[in-house]
């Protein structure tokens, strides 16, 4: 390794030797990589709530739409099938705060059967927990949303609904703030928990779910009790579509868009065009020094070392412009987050969406070198001198 930095200066030579053009070549791989990270961010705000749910949970909703509902009383049925652990059931409220601008995330739900199910993914002081239990009016919210509005323990909060009418003929839903609860997830943070016994004595149509959560005892079993809740109530009147958390979240961000092909199509064409300009840059760069690369031919250099020197100077302007790209597009991330956090929680740039913006870099690094490494190749040492 001591060997190969003693040619260091080399490398250096060679870009300095038309500044302004490697420095525009670094611009735009900073600005490819910029892209890259900000839509690896996005696919994560839209997607990451997907690789973090819990593989051994079923969503069983209405086979006819996202927005039909259903009996509760499957719940209890869907309980006896074999192969369920547990079962617990919401509502979707289409809350806002005090604006329309001002969205909740707010679910009606049936209260010990949804801590049942999240006991590992939040922090709820035993008193808080204890009073919500016992408070039909009272609300749990994460601990992002209180932090955003102000609010405290024993606040009444005036949650509006674009759905729901209350008794009273308006459509808000006034609610006693009972407790506040940590969780590493981002989404969850976000959200706001309503007794189902309130909502439900509310409305014109009582007795009734948005979608059920069930948990199975194995994995293994998943599909197979999957098929057997939809069996059960495939010739009823409200006949079901079930399948797992992470399917079913990864479906419903697709019917609005889908972020992965977009990110994968704008991201193809751009490390494209990045490609090309970075290889043609280089394949010029060493045109313009033929007769330089032909005299350290004659110097002893071996075309293996002069390889290596080439793919240095592709791996320096590769990784220089794409660690500013993916540096700005974190502080970017960062602060659009800020702004976003109400719509796009889990926005951020991951690890893993760092270290594989890396090992890009190295790929295209490599690739950009192939075309430079090929007219080295074809070089004649005697007829690059006399052409120089």
């Amino acid at each position: 390794m001591p060997t190969l930095f003693r040619f260091y200066p080399l490398v250096f030579a060679a870009l300095r030797r038309h500044r302004v053009r490697t420095l525009l070549t670094i611009a735009s791989v900073m600005m490819a990589f910029l892209l890259f990270g900000l839509l690896m961010a996005l696919s994560h705000a839209f997607y990451g709530g997907v690789k973090t749910a819990n593989r051994r949970t079923l969503i069983t909703m209405s086979s006819m739409s996202f927005i039909e509902s259903l009996p509760r009383a499957d719940a209890a049925e869907i309980a006896s099938i074999p192969g369920v652990a547990k079962v617990a059931y919401e509502v979707w409220i289409g809350a806002y705060y005090q604006h329309q601008s001002q969205i909740l995330f707010a679910l009606a739900v049936s209260p010990k059967r949804w801590l049942a199910q999240r006991t590992r993914q939040l922090s709820l002081p035993t008193t808080e927990r204890t009073a919500w239990l016992g408070d039909r009016r009272g609300a749990l919210v994460g601990s992002s949303v209180a932090r955003r509005y102000h609010w405290k323990i024993g606040e009444i909060i005036p949650i509006r609904s674009n759905i729901w009418v209350h008794p009273n003929g308006t459509n808000t839903w006034p609610v006693k703030l009972d407790g506040i609860f940590h969780s590493k997830s981002r989404t969850l943070e976000q959200v706001v928990i309503l007794h189902y016994r309130y909502w439900n004595g509310g409305v014109n149509k009582p007795n009734v779910i948005g979608m059920l959560r069930i948990e199975v005892h194995h994995l293994s079993e998943l599909t197979a009790v999957a098929h057997r809740i939809d069996t059960r109530f495939a010739n009823s009147p409200y006949p079901t579509r079930t399948s797992s958390a992470r399917t079913f979240m990864k479906n419903f961000i697709d019917q609005t868009v889908d972020i992965g092909l977009i990110v994968q199509d704008i991201l193809i064409a751009v490390f494209f065009t990045m490609l090309l300009v970075t290889a043609n840059t280089l394949a010029r760069s060493v045109r313009e020094r033929s007769s330089e690369i032909a005299i350290l031919r004659t110097q002893g250099y071996s075309r293996r070392l002069i390889f290596a020197l080439i793919l240095a100077e592709a791996l320096v302007v590769v990784l220089t412009g794409g660690i500013l790209g993916t540096l700005l597009a974190a502080l970017l991330v960062e602060g659009l987050h800020t702004f976003l956090a109400e719509f796009l929680p889990t926005l951020r740039l991951t690890t893993g969406a760092e270290l594989k913006g890396l090992g890009l870099m190295i790929l295209f690094a490599c690739a950009s070198a192939l075309l430079p490494v090929y007219q080295i190749q074809r070089l004649k040492t005697a007829d690059a001198l006399r052409g120089g």
